[in-house]
């Protein structure tokens, strides 16, 4: 701490009066409140430390940092000896010109194409290990193995570790998404619900539905069950399947089943608009041999009105 004031300037301050002080790094002048230079030696007297108080004029002088030039394209950026691990001798200004720099002739890490191949099997199915354009001392300090998809039959490279020991040994993340879709399918079959989605989930009672229309379609078919016009319904996890658009096999998670007072049933639908698909998954339900009601916002806002005046 250098100030630039004799203690008459001080006394004569007021307590928001700027006093000078002189920067410990670079000797520019600059300017503390009184009030805080106070309230600074009222803390000494105290015993706390304050080291860095009124002594840089700035973070770069606090930081002491230096200006580099850029070792692939000369621009001159600012680092501190924190950003440095050992001695800056190679400075970039960003990733893109160290990449440049590090894989040209001359550059401080060559890589084969055998090394870059092995490294990239590995990072493929361990995404946060280091990739091949990392530093070789992966490849050195690593354990591998060899083992074979599950899905697809291809050898590929594994670490040893205790984190990947239980888990699915696939090859690539398209292998290991076919065979989680194909355990997430058994289980649908087995009665599992689906939660999936971006509209927002809600609880009515102990069901979990999603969004409002499926919300007041509960409410609805409750009071229906009150006033005798159905006998039962339930949010159901009955499925069917039909051919998208795309050609490919899709499974169809209906929404309600209702039951008649005869004891037919009947499967509803609610639908904010219609989509492209949807008139291939409601003829795979119809065509099935079952009847289908789709409800829109109006349908169900007219249900609701019949509601209302009838209980008036």
């Amino acid at each position: 701490m250098k100030p630039l004031y004799t203690d008459a300037q001080f006394n004569d301050a007021k307590s928001r009066d700027l006093l000078p002080f002189e920067c410990e790094r670079c000797g520019k002048t600059f300017y503390g409140v009184k009030n805080e230079i106070q309230k600074y030696f009222s803390r000494q007297k105290r015993g706390v430390k304050l080291h860095l108080l009124f002594k840089f004029c700035s973070k770069n002088c606090w930081r002491n940092g230096k200006e580099y030039e850029c070792k692939q394209c000369g621009k001159v950026v600012y680092r501190t000896p924190t950003d440095f691990r050992n001695n800056p001798k190679n400075v970039f200004c960003s990733s893109s010109c160290s990449a440049i720099y590090t894989q040209k002739d001359g550059g401080n890490r060559m890589w084969s194409e055998e090394e870059k191949l092995k490294q990239k099997q590995i990072a493929k199915n361990n995404p946060k290990f280091c990739g091949w354009n990392k530093g070789k001392r992966c490849l050195k300090t690593i354990k591998t193995e060899t083992l074979k998809c599950s899905h697809c039959g291809n050898d590929f490279v594994q670490i040893i570790s205790k984190r990947y020991s239980n888990k699915i040994k696939t090859c690539s993340k398209e292998c290991r998404s076919k065979i989680q879709s194909a355990i997430l399918k058994l289980q649908y079959k087995n009665g599992k619900k689906v939660y999936g989605g971006k509209t927002k989930w809600v609880i009515y009672k102990n069901i979990k539905v999603q969004g409002t229309y499926e919300y007041r379609t509960c409410i609805i078919l409750d009071k229906w069950k009150d006033l005798l016009k159905i006998k039962d319904w339930e949010y159901t996890n009955d499925r069917f399947n039909y051919v998208g658009i795309d050609g490919k096999k899709h499974n169809y998670l209906m929404d309600f089943k209702v039951w008649n007072n005869d004891g037919s049933f009947y499967y509803l639908e609610t639908k904010g608009y219609k989509k492209l698909n949807d008139d291939l998954k409601w003829s795979s339900v119809r065509n099935g041999g079952f009847d289908l009601k789709v409800w829109f916002l109006k349908n169900i806002e007219d249900e609701e009105n019949k509601i209302t005046n009838s209980s008036a």
